[in-house]
């Protein structure tokens, strides 16, 4: 009734102050980080960030800048960009592969084909099935997407 509108009304207020606090840090140029592995009360992390993503581009990011906060800004912020969040010879070897592109739908990180994992394809069917069992120890709130994103899959 009543009380959820108003919970409604105040996340939707919260939304969008946040909105116009990412277009403001960045147009002063404050790199900013994907953060669903923030331990909040309710979010599995990780299986939220293709809505953050979703929402960074909403909110005036490019879909580049987007994927930049949760694979490559993240590792320069910890001094180890020179190993991950990037594709090049001597750094990890991990990586999702998408089944269509990013950069033109931020969406399609939803559309996960393969992972590599140290050098190791794990393709969609064999991801399913561990994501299978996280859902069961996440109330079945995981995603492959969400799960992978997060480094939960190994």
């Amino acid at each position: 009734g009543t009380i959820v509108k108003q919970e409604v009304a105040y996340m939707e207020k919260i939304v969008a102050f946040n909105r116009k606090l990412i277009a403001a840090f960045r147009a002063a140029g404050v790199p900013i980080l994907a953060g669903t592995d923030a331990q909040v009360p309710g979010v599995v992390p990780g299986a939220s960030l293709p809505d953050e993503l979703e929402a960074l581009v909403a909110a005036g990011l490019t879909p580049k800048e987007a994927l930049d906060s949760a694979t490559r800004l993240p590792n320069v912020w910890l001094g180890s960009e020179h190993q991950r969040g990037v594709i090049a010879a001597g750094a990890r070897a991990d990586m999702v592969l998408l089944d269509a592109d990013p950069l033109k739908n931020i969406s399609a990180v939803r559309q996960i084909h393969a992972v590599v994992l140290a050098g190791r394809v794990i393709g969609r069917a064999e991801l399913e099935k561990k994501v299978a069992a996280l859902k069961a120890r996440t109330a079945g709130r995981a995603s492959v997407e969400g799960a992978i994103l997060a480094g939960l899959v190994d």
